[in-house]
């Protein structure tokens, strides 16, 4: 169901994403809920009082970046998913995806798949 309202780009990119960084678990780098503390994750400290962050369950989106779920692809599933209406702890309600502290942190370390 999910997959269905993605943009399929945005699947197509991480079925290439895969392919190109091979042993997915072995390359981890950090994700956005870990960068930002929201404690939104599964298990995380804030999921009673705001909810589980679905970029966190997002497993279409699994290895983009080397990120888990949508970790390190959180801009494309606010964009695609949630047409910009995805509640993101990290940023005040005007802000921009390419405003994030965490989305500049990817772009300066990694060539972006696809730009907030």
């Amino acid at each position: 169901m999910i997959e269905s309202m993605v943009n399929r780009s945005v699947i197509e990119s991480s079925v290439i994403e895969r392919s190109m960084i091979g042993s997915i678990e072995n390359d981890r780098q950090e994700n956005c809920w870990e960068f930002n503390g929201c404690g939104r994750e599964p298990g995380g400290e804030n999921v009673l009082r705001h909810g589980l962050c679905p970029v966190s369950v997002q497993g279409e989106t699994d290895g983009i970046h080397h990120g888990k779920n949508g970790g390190r692809c959180c801009w494309v599933l606010r964009q695609t998913l949630y047409k910009g209406h995805m509640s993101c702890l990290c940023l005040h309600k005007e802000q921009e995806c390419r405003e994030c502290a965490f989305y500049n942190f990817i772009g300066e370390r990694e060539e972006l798949l696809i730009l907030a």
